[in-house]
Parts: structure tokens; C-alpha cells; sequence
């Protein structure tokens, strides 16, 4: 399925649900648990990280006072400063959010790193595996959540005023957009040179 890869990152999605029944859902869901059990280094954001929430055990729902849009405050657990990725990071700091369904229940045996006022789980990993999932997306900037939201608007706001409170209060995520290059230089590289030994 994966073989010969040196690592999977699983991105969002603007509009569907990791709960909707689609085409793609259990195959998806069976790529994230086969890359669990080879211990193939694997990063999911926000869609992907509900996936591998649920292929592995956990649950998303949808909660109207869990739902994120925009820049959030970003909170790390006492557990994220000895991790690879989360270490040395601002205790706050910000992450873009796009999301109306969250991660209510985490799969056993993973280590929260991170949580916002609103939803608990925003960053954690399997214990003793390189496989990282995040409910934000330190892949976007202010400039392309931006964007976003204005692409999916009628998705994720139907009030004006809201619509533009949202822009209004959109700011800019630099410790967030460190994780993606962390990942291949702190776990994908390292991983790719212990196989060629």
C-alpha cells in the first residue's frame, strides 16, 4: 500500500465531514491504520487528523461550541515540551482553524500536546510511533486562511457579521507553521537515514 514511501502527510478538507459516508472514507481510514502499524512516519491535519482519530479508535462529533474558524489560541501541554515537534515552542501561540466537526474522544494510547479554549484536542501523537495529528492547519498562513474562509464562507458562516469578524480577527501563526518542517527534518529525515543503514 505504502511501501517505498518515507512518509504520509493527510491534509483537510473545506466542506465534507470525516463522519460523512464517503467514497474515499474507509480507504482512507485503512491508509492511516496501515501506516500506524509499519510505524510510517505520518503527519495529519485537521480532516486527516479526525481520520486517524477515528480509524484508530477515537471519535469526531460535531458541537456548535467546539467549532473553530479563523486564528485560535493554541495552548501546549505539559507533555509537547520533551516532544520533537512541540519542544521549544510559545507556551500560547496562534494556529488557523477551519473546522465544524472535532475530536471529542482521542484513540488510546496517544499523548496530547496541544488544546484551545474551545476544543481539547488539537495536537497529539501515538505514544512510541512517529505519527503526529493536528486539528489546525500549520500549513496555511493569515493570507490563505484568508482565502479559505472566503472560498467556504457559505460553509462555515451564513451571518455577514460574523463572516467578518472572523476576517477581522485573523492574525498570523509562525510557531504553528514551524511543525511541518520540524517533522521532516526531526522524524521523516532521521527515519529515511536509519533506513539505508
Amino acid at each position: 500500500m505504502l511501501f517505498g514511501f518515507d512518509a504520509l502527510v493527510v491534509g483537510g478538507n473545506g466542506s465534507e465531514s470525516s463522519n460523512d459516508d464517503t467514497p474515499y472514507r474507509e480507504s482512507v481510514m485503512a491508509l492511516l491504520r496501515f501506516a500506524y502499524e509499519q510505524n510510517l512516519p505520518t503527519f495529519a491535519v485537521c480532516y486527516g487528523a479526525q481520520f486517524a482519530a477515528i480509524a484508530l479508535g477515537g471519535t469526531v462529533e460535531r458541537v456548535e461550541e467546539m467549532r473553530e474558524v479563523g486564528t485560535y489560541r493554541l495552548y501546549l501541554t505539559d507533555a509537547a515540551k520533551d516532544d520533537l515537534l512541540f519542544c521549544n515552542l510559545q507556551n500560547t501561540f496562534n494556529g488557523q482553524m477551519g473546522h465544524n466537526d472535532s475530536i471529542t474522544i482521542l484513540p488510546d494510547g496517544v499523548v496530547r500536546l496541544a488544546y484551545s479554549d474551545r476544543v481539547p484536542n488539537q495536537a497529539f501523537r501515538f505514544r512510541g510511533k512517529p505519527f503526529y495529528a493536528v486539528q489546525f492547519h500549520p500549513e496555511l498562513d493569515s493570507e490563505e486562511i484568508r482565502f479559505r474562509f472566503n472560498y467556504y464562507k457559505d460553509y462555515y458562516s451564513h451571518d455577514m457579521e460574523e463572516f467578518q469578524r472572523i476576517l477581522n480577527n485573523i492574525q498570523e501563526s509562525t510557531d504553528a507553521a514551524l511543525l511541518l518542517t520540524r517533522f521532516v527534518d526531526r522524524i521523516v529525515l532521521p527515519s529515511f537515514k536509519k533506513k539505508k543503514e
